[in-house]
Order: structure tokens, then sequence, then C-alpha cells
């Protein structure tokens, strides 16, 4: 499980309990899954035959020499604890793999809502890729690996591929004139990737050069980045110990002629190879270097602890700069048997402290986050949020209550819910997303999604019903069918 998930979760405020539906329709095909992906056989027009591994949120069909595969990637954003509503960026895709012509396409439909209740127009782009000395399942393999699980090995010492890219224009009904980008892999002997680099017509706009050890190692990367206002260098190096353990990591910052250390990140280990501390320490040139982030890094250290060879405890502190105000953190990681749970204090400033804890599945599904603001100050706040899951280990439900802490009577008072439910067919595809709130200031709200799909689980429509009245309506809705004239329409409605 990666970290950084824990900086994307958000706060939700939930909780009554709520028996769920079967539904009766069912799209697409069934999967058997096995962590995460499962085997899908196309069986193509030239007589082909071949058997993907897809994720298991994919739907896939075979017309004439292409495999066609429907994606929803949807995140919902409820980081507004007061406001009863959702904010959500998402992103529809259609995956197109030509084994003819040996080419990938990929269309993504980007969709908007924000906080003052409005549906934004979304956009539409478009990806060609073509391989000319490769296949093409080689750049797959190597850029949507969360997508397609390719087990097949490449040894070729040099590929290259072409990358086509165009915006879709929805005032005039055309696409926009087409980005070409020509990207070219070299490898050594041992199947070590020693250049990649990316060049619009005659110039390079991105490349990186890596020397190796005897293991196979990467010691040097060198990192060029040509913009329209700058060109960038990085030098990054790589120290490892006897037992070919990382022990040392160091980038360098190279701009208008003067070069600095960006930081320097240190590894330990136990004599059993396990790594029992990492320590990072940036230098003042970062905050040159990341001048454009509202947030910018700063030192942290991190202690590991073992039993025998298993993880079971973790110890992070680390702090941020939030503009100019310094945020500190400490993450305390229990891996128990059934679990992982994660204890986060956070401190802005002076200000009362934060503590949020986390828990998860082993798996990484994430089941609970408990949230304390504010400890010992008169606004202090509490909210949980609790994640259930079905066999299929989809998400059916998430409930959250939250309380808040009344000075004048010194006891936390009950402050409002929010439900969230999830409902699928026999074959696990989504067909309804019901959110209801009910809060003291906000009093009750509703958001209904209904998902309406193909004969093989391909997402046709879906609708967003705001409002107990149903108030507002917004749908999202491919057009065009097969594997060209692909896009999508938005329709916003009021109802009075």
């Amino acid at each position: 499980m990666k970290k950084k998930h824990l900086i994307a979760l958000c706060f939700l405020i939930v909780s009554q309990v709520v028996l769920l539906s079967s539904c009766d329709k069912t799209y697409g095909y069934p999967k058997d899954v096995v962590d995460g992906f499962y085997s899908f056989d196309a069986h193509f027009s030239n007589g082909t035959n071949k058997t993907y591994k897809l994720n298991k949120d994919i739907n896939a069909k075979v017309i004439g020499n292409c495999l066609v595969c429907d994606y929803k990637d949807e995140y919902y954003n409820r980081a507004e604890v007061f406001k009863p509503y959702d904010l959500f960026n998402n992103s529809y895709y259609r995956f197109i793999i030509d084994i003819e012509n040996n080419s990938f396409q990929s269309y993504t439909a980007s969709t908007y809502y924000n906080e003052s209740n409005d549906f934004s127009e979304g956009g539409l782009s478009k990806t060609v890729i073509n391989s000319s000395n490769a296949s093409i399942d080689r750049w797959i393999k190597e850029n949507l690996g969360e997508c397609f699980k390719i087990e097949e090995e490449f040894n070729s010492l040099e590929y290259s591929y072409k990358e086509e890219s165009s915006i879709f224009n929805y005032d005039d009904g055309k696409w926009s004139d087409t980005t070409v980008t020509r990207c070219t892999s070299k490898f050594d002997n041992s199947g070590n990737k020693t250049l990649y680099q990316e060049s619009i017509g005659s110039k390079v706009t991105y490349e990186e050069k890596m020397n190796y050890n005897d293991a196979n190692q990467v010691v040097t990367k060198e990192e060029y980045i040509k913009t329209d206002w700058n060109t960038q260098n990085y030098l990054y190096e790589y120290t490892y110990d006897d037992a070919n353990n990382l022990i040392n990591e160091k980038k360098y910052y190279q701009f208008e002629g003067n070069t600095s250390l960006s930081y320097d990140h240190s590894y330990e280990y136990d004599k059993d190879n396990h790594l029992i501390s990492e320590a990072m320490d940036y230098d003042g040139n970062i905050n040159t270097e990341l001048r454009w982030r509202s947030k910018q890094p700063s030192d942290y250290k991190k202690e590991y602890t073992y039993d025998g060879n298993k993880l079971k405890y973790e110890h992070d502190v680390y702090y941020e700069y939030d503009f100019t105000d310094p945020v500190s953190y400490e993450d305390e990681y229990y891996y128990e048997e059934e679990e992982i749970k994660c204890i986060r204090k956070e401190i802005l400033s002076n200000l009362y402290p934060n503590e949020i804890t986390y828990t998860y599945a082993l798996d990484g599904r994430i089941l609970s986050i408990d949230t304390k603001d504010n400890i010992g100050e008169h606004d202090e706040s509490h909210y949980l949020k609790k994640y259930e899951y079905d066999a299929s280990q989809n998400l059916i439900k998430i409930s959250s209550s939250m309380e808040y802490l009344d000075s004048a009577l010194n006891e936390l008072l009950h402050a409002g819910t929010h439900n969230e439910f999830y409902y699928y067919d026999s074959n696990n595809n989504l067909l309804k997303r019901i959110s209801t709130y009910n809060y003291i200031s906000y009093g009750k709200e509703k958001y209904t999604s209904l998902y309406q799909y193909d004969s093989d689980g391909f997402l046709l429509k879906k609708e967003e019903y705001v409002g107990l009245s149903n108030t507002f309506t917004y749908s999202f809705e491919w057009i065009g069918e097969g594997i060209e004239d692909i896009g999508f329409k938005e329709n916003f409605k009021e109802n009075k």
C-alpha cells in the first residue's frame, strides 16, 4: 500500500444502517478475478486468438481486429465538512488495441462538478500510439500497468513509438491540431534502460540517461527537461552497500548555470537486510525548485520495527510548508494480523493539534477514518467514517457521523450524518450510487447517480440527480459506436 494514497483521502460525514437491495439487471459477463485482474479471450477477424489480463473494472469486446475496452475512474472529493455536496472529477476511457496496425488509441472524457452546485462542461482528448519496431504491448506494459497486465518479456535493445494527441473543441466541433511526440528507449545487453528521449519535431523536450553497476542497479541518472521558458537539468546519484541495499540517493538541481544539492536521502539496514530507518534532508534550494507549489516538503525521518521478517511498526516524523506556514506531522503505523492502522498527528504552527486514524485491510482497502480536529480547543470536532464491502470487494456503503464540542456544556453534540450506498449487478457493474445528508446546520440533501450499460457492460450513460426533489440533473453520455468517431455529450437541466 502506498502512503501517498493517505494524502488523497478525504473527510466525509456519515452514519445509518440501511440494507442494500439486489438489482435485477445484469450487463457484461462474469469475471474470474485474481489479484485485481481477470483473463479475457479475444478472437480477432484475422484469425488471431489472444488472451489479455484486464483490470477487474474494465469491460471489453472485440470489433474486427481491435480489442475495445471501457473503463471509468471516478473520484469524489468531500473535503468540505459542513457543505452537503459532492465535488467530483471523473474520467471515462475507451481504449482500443489494434493488433493489425500495432497501435493503441485512448479516448478520455472528463467531467467536473464544483462547490457552487454547478456542473462544469467536460473535455474530450484523444491519444494514438504507433510503434514501428516493437509490439504495442511493450508500450502498454510500461504505461498502463494498472489496466493491463502484460507478462511477456521484451528484449530488443531499442524501441520507439509515435504519440499523437489532440483535444476536441465543442465550439466548432473539430479536433485540435495534433501534437506529435516521438519517444525512443535504448537498453543495454542486460535489459537495463540506458536512454529515454522525447522529441517534438527536431527538438528534444525530455531526456533521461542512466548508468548501472555490475548488479544492474542504477548508479547515476541525468534528467533533462526543455520547456518554452527554460531548461532544467537534474543529476541523481545512488550508492549501495555490499549486500546491494540502496543506502544513499542524492539529487542535484541545475538551473541557469548553477548546480546545487536538492536532497540527500539515506537508508539504514539491520544485519538481516531489513530497512530500519531512513532520513531525507532537503537543501534550501528545494524551495526554488518547487516554488510553484503551495506545499513544499522538508526533512523527515522514518523508523521501522520487525518481528522476525514481518514489519510490525513504523514511525515517521516530517513536516511541510503550506505556503510559509510549517505543518508538522507524526505518523505511526501498526501492522497487525488482520489490518493496518495509521495514526497521524498534525500541527499547523501553534494551533491545537489534529489527529486522524486510518484503518486498512491487508489488501489496502480503506476500512475507516477517525478524525479529531482542534483537540483541546473550544471548537473541537470529531468525525468518524466507515467503509463496507461485499464478497467481491466492491464498496457498498460509506457511513459517517460528526460531533462537535459545545464549550458551554463541555460535551460533544451530534452535528449530522451522511450515508452513501452503492448498488451493483451480478457482474459487479455499478448501477446506482445514492448519497443522503442530514446536517443540523444545513438540513437534508440527496444525490443520486444512475448508470446505463450496453450488453457488453460498456458505459453508455450516467445521470446525476441533485436535491431531494431532483431540482437539477446532469447526464454524461458516450456517442459513436465501434472504433471511430467516439465522443460524448453532456446535458444540463434544471427541473422547476
